[in-house]
């Protein structure tokens, strides 16, 4: 009978107490960190201010094209065109030049015809971006009817520049390449000199100048390109923001500096962390390396933690993110109204998120990616932005498979097959308005790991949202922004206010994880000063009422009430 009781007791004791002690544990586990909060997310969230590149000056052009003008009484003087020879012209066959004559072959015309025969074909010359190219009427009898022009082909006979960028193989590569572009063009040197200034660390200017006609042997139309080079001091920049989470945040103070500890190297570092919690800290370092002018290799690492705050707090959620990896890009165009690139890139990326000591999240990924990217500047001078990216996981360096314990998402396949594009557009209009449409969007067919997911929320698109606040395998996000352009600047303090307005929708592989649709709309307010020093700073302020979608945590109220934005930042 004692014995019973015992057992009684003990049946009774354990069905109570264990129950008590493990159900939170459980629970804990079973529990999803919200995307906003997940350690896998936030390096990509994170918007660091962007530094302005170094221009180099508008480049001087010498006074070599004046057009000769005609005799005084060329009006007067009247013949029958029998022909026209067009000496010196390479860049063009006859039948293009032709049709600028052809009509006037067998006609009686003034002497004035001949010059604007002349003028034409130099237009036709700087049309097709010959600048530097013109035609003339050189001294001739043409009573008989038959006419002669004589063409200059402009082009860089030889580059002056200081001996230290003589001595340096990228430079001479581009400086001797623009001498064999024999007419050029104004896209060739306009793509030497982008090319040459997208150098870091450096400024590069650029004059021509006629070549001494006193030289011997100087072929007409040989102008002399004189590049200069001065070094650049580091940039650094700093913001302060409230973009963060309930659980990362909000407050986000970020650090940069970028600076060429090597010649024409660029070296990148950069620092985040939430205030007033430690809840977020991330790190990162980036190296470029100019292969050659036109192709460049990006090294670069990052490292985050996190220790979410408020009711995630108390399940100790810890996370950390270590990514690396190493991009290449090659310009295809290079041109003040147009670019043209193709990237690729591979990047190992493991994360983990602990609960309560124990693992919650573990994901190991390696992805190969492909891409281009491009921009124009098209008649209505709007700007077109766009990009396209192909990415794949693969399975080295111990990445995850499908079906590991832990993952961040059920069946996630860390082998996954993604695609992404994006495309933006600023369409000028009347009374200094500035229309902005972007969208962007993923679309896979596989369950994705966390960090691999689309999502929508922050401060670019989704604004009444917290950055990623919605996420998933599949989605899409499209804003417009209304800008007006024509507010004065008071105190060199320029003031653009807008309004905006923007959707997504995510769908997602995992089951149990619905569709989801968010929206919101609002106002803003951006200033931007510069001093004298070349400093620059800016503010930006908005709010954002959530229309489809409530927030999810909010920081105060039922997630119904607008989101205020803002953002002060320094750039140097």
């Amino acid at each position: 009978m004692r014995v019973s009781l015992w057992n009684t007791c003990v049946v009774l004791v354990l069905s109570v107490v264990l129950p008590a002690v493990l159900m939170p544990l459980s629970l804990a586990h079973a529990q999803t960190v919200p995307p906003s909060a997940d350690v896998g997310r936030v390096q990509d969230n994170l918007e660091l201010p962007t530094i302005p590149l170094p221009d180099g000056q508008v480049l001087e052009l010498p006074n070599i094209q004046s057009r000769a003008k005609p005799p005084a009484n060329a009006h007067a003087i009247r013949f029958t065109i029998q022909s026209v020879t067009v000496d010196g012209a390479t860049a063009f066959d006859e039948s293009t030049l032709s049709v600028l004559y052809d009509e006037f072959i067998g006609e009686e015309v003034s002497l004035n015809m001949v010059w604007n025969i002349a003028r034409d074909i130099t237009d036709l010359y700087h049309r097709k971006g010959y600048f530097l190219s013109r035609a003339f009427v050189p001294e001739q009898e043409i009573a008989s009817g038959h006419v002669r022009l004589q063409v200059v082909e402009g082009f860089v006979g030889r580059v002056e520049m200081p001996d230290s960028l003589k001595a340096d193989r990228l430079i001479t590569r581009e400086t001797d390449k623009i001498t064999q572009k024999r007419p050029l063009r104004r896209q060739d040197l306009e793509t030497l000199l982008l090319n040459l200034n997208d150098l870091p660390g450096v400024v590069f200017d650029a004059l021509l100048k006629p070549e001494e006609q006193s030289n011997v042997g100087v072929p007409s139309g040989q102008v002399v390109l004189a590049l200069d080079a001065e070094a650049t001091a580091p940039h650094a920049q700093a913001s302060f923001d409230n973009y963060g989470s309930k659980f990362l945040g909000p407050g986000q103070l970020s650090l940069g500096l970028q600076t060429a500890l090597i010649p024409y190297h660029e070296t990148s570092f950069s620092f985040a962390r939430g205030i007033p919690e430690d809840e977020l800290q991330s790190v990162s370092v980036r190296h470029k390396i100019p292969l050659t002018s036109k192709t460049k290799a990006t090294l670069y690492g990052s490292y985050t933690h996190t220790e979410p705050g408020e009711n995630l707090e108390a399940n100790e959620v810890i996370g950390d993110s270590v990514a690396y990896g190493l991009s290449l890009e090659h310009s295809l165009v290079r041109q003040r109204q147009k670019n043209l690139s193709l990237n690729a890139g591979f990047e190992v990326r493991n994360s983990q998120t602990d609960l309560l000591g124990s693992p919650l999240g573990r994901d190991r990924t390696s992805v190969i990616t492909l891409g281009v990217k491009g921009d124009t500047f098209d008649d209505t001078g709007a700007l077109n932005q766009g990009a396209f990216t192909i990415s794949k996981g693969i399975d080295a360096l111990g990445s995850s498979e499908k079906g590991d314990a832990n993952l961040s998402r059920t069946n996630a396949d860390p082998e996954h097959l993604k695609f992404n594009a994006s495309y933006l557009r600023q369409q000028p209009l009347p009374s200094n308005l500035l229309l902005q449409f972007q969208v962007e969007g993923q679309y896979s067919s596989d369950s994705l790991v966390s960090s691999e997911e689309f999502g929508f929320g922050g401060p670019r698109l989704g604004r009444a949202f917290y950055a990623s606040e919605i996420s998933g395998d599949r989605g899409f996000g499209a804003g417009l922004e209304l800008h007006y352009l024509g507010w004065g600047s008071n105190n060199n303090i320029r003031k653009i206010p807008y309004a905006f307005y923007d959707i997504g929708r995510v769908w997602n592989e995992e089951p149990g994880r619905p569709a989801e649709t968010a929206s919101s709309a609002g106002l803003g307010l951006r200033l931007m000063h510069e001093n004298a020093n070349k400093t620059r700073f800016y503010a930006d302020f908005y709010a954002a009422q959530p229309i489809i979608k409530s927030q999810s945590n909010p920081i105060i109220g039922d997630g119904k009430a607008p989101r205020v934005g803002v953002r002060l930042g320094v750039l140097q």
